[in-house]
């Protein structure tokens, strides 16, 4: 046996003792003594001539090792909400607590400005929004929800969270947006700092660090940012308050084939596109920001909006955004973030005569790229070993992150991605850096 497949089999064996319990002594079902599973060909692509071996301790056991190692993960999970859990819009209102555009009041039935998220499967609502997952928010504008509610700082209320990008952790939001046809909408997922009065001493609260994802229905400021269009409607984003440059509402520059031939313009918006599900993330570190956007939510550059026949898709390029802008000179001050938000921003709505929907919202720290350089540990854990070859393989053939497997940060996960882990497996590819900070409570 080669030293890689060597030190990869032992890697998967090692969360085992021979009573069929994992490293930390928790029964599995998964135990090398009751499970046997064909070995996959992406296990059999690493292994070589040792899938067999593979296929003794199975492909399920290696998935217990990556639940055993995620203890020591640099990922940090603050919110990830699908809205499944509530009951009614009562319940998500609850966690999810309607506020000003400011969020630092809050909002009562009795507010002629109460016009924020509703739940689709509330009984006093009959969701028009189509594909739903489960349960969503269907949002009219005018305020936000925001997360753990409306917390006012100059009264010296606290934030639900607060944290900052670091040298080894990134931070990363995305959500899954509906957008109707109107194409005049104002609406998005947000995140900023929400800060103590400073010196203009107005009594309200100062904003800092401000990120919206969503859509907006004037024209982009400033005008010429590479990766944007120039004129549109939805797919937009913005970041303001920032050091460095601050590209207010921007648009995605989407792929040109998804224009259709008989309009008169030569870009694409919603009128393109049609009403449907899209998702929208940024990732950003102390210095930098990526936004992105997948129009389909199908891991593709697609090329063309009408599905396949035969492969029931759409065509498109797998491992790519329908949109991707990088900004490498904004910078975030040390507030860092502790607002996340839906619905209008800001308080600036126009919801238009269309549909607008929120789901499967993530925020998260998560373990950092490393610039100028391959990195293969996907969980920030310092070391290559098992727990990342499964993240790769999970995110294999999709558009990704450091996070999700993409190992020499072309955002797509694939068989590059692989070889950069096979050469590093077993050694910690992250330079020295400093201590993480605590993220408060």
């Amino acid at each position: 046996m080669n030293s890689f497949r060597g030190k990869f089999v032992c890697a998967i064996r090692a969360a085992y003792d021979s009573t069929g319990r994992d490293a930390a002594g928790r029964d599995s079902q998964f135990s090398p003594l009751h499970s046997l599973v064909a070995p996959t060909r992406l296990t059999q692509q690493v292994l070589g001539g040792y899938g067999i071996m593979a296929a003794r301790f199975g492909l399920a056991l290696m998935m217990t090792l990556l639940l055993v190692g995620s203890a020591a993960a640099q990922t940090q999970v603050i919110v990830n909400e699908n809205f499944d859990s509530y009951a009614d819009t009562i319940a998500f209102q609850a966690a999810w607590g309607p506020s000003n555009g400011l969020g630092t009041v809050a909002l009562g039935s009795g507010d002629p400005n109460y016009l924020g998220g509703v739940t689709t499967n509330d009984p006093l609502y009959a969701s028009p929004i189509p594909d739903v997952q489960g349960n969503a928010v269907d949002h009219v504008g005018s305020m936000v929800n925001q997360w753990g509610g409306a917390f006012d700082p100059v009264l010296g209320e606290t934030p639900d969270f607060t944290i900052n990008p670091s040298a080894t952790q990134s931070v990363f939001l995305s959500a899954d947006i509906f957008v109707g046809t109107s194409g005049n909408e104002r609406m998005s997922v947000g995140l900023r700092a929400t800060l103590p009065d400073s010196a203009d001493a107005d009594a309200l609260a100062d904003t800092d660090n401000l990120i919206e994802l969503g859509s907006w229905n004037a024209t982009p400021d400033p005008l010429g940012i590479p990766g944007t269009a120039q004129v549109s409607a939805n797919f937009a984003f913005r970041a303001q308050l920032f050091g460095g440059s601050n590209p207010n509402w921007q648009y995605f520059e989407l792929p040109i084939e998804l224009d259709r031939p008989e309009d008169a313009d030569t870009i694409v918006n919603v009128s393109d596109v049609g009403a449907g599900w899209h998702t929208y993330a940024v990732t950003i570190t102390p210095t930098s920001m990526t936004f992105t956007i997948d129009l389909f939510r199908d891991g593709k550059r697609n090329t063309s909006t009408v599905i396949d026949t035969e492969t029931g898709e759409r065509p498109g390029i797998d491992g790519q955004f329908d949109g991707t802008v990088v900004f490498d000179n904004l910078t975030t001050s040390d507030a860092g973030f502790n607002n996340l938000r839906l619905g209008a921003p800001s308080g600036l709505t126009s919801a238009g005569a269309g549909l607008y929907g929120f789901d499967n919202i993530l925020l998260q720290l998560q373990a950092a790229e490393i610039p100028g350089g391959d990195n293969a540990d996907f969980n920030g854990d310092n070391i290559v070993d098992g727990a990342d070859f499964l993240i790769w393989q999970r995110g294999f053939g999709a558009a990704g992150t450091l996070a999700t497997g993409d190992a020499n940060g072309d955002l797509a996960v694939n068989d590059l991605d692989l070889g950069i882990f096979k050469t590093q497996f077993g050694t910690d590819p992250t330079p020295a850096v400093g201590a993480i900070g605590a993220v408060p409570e």
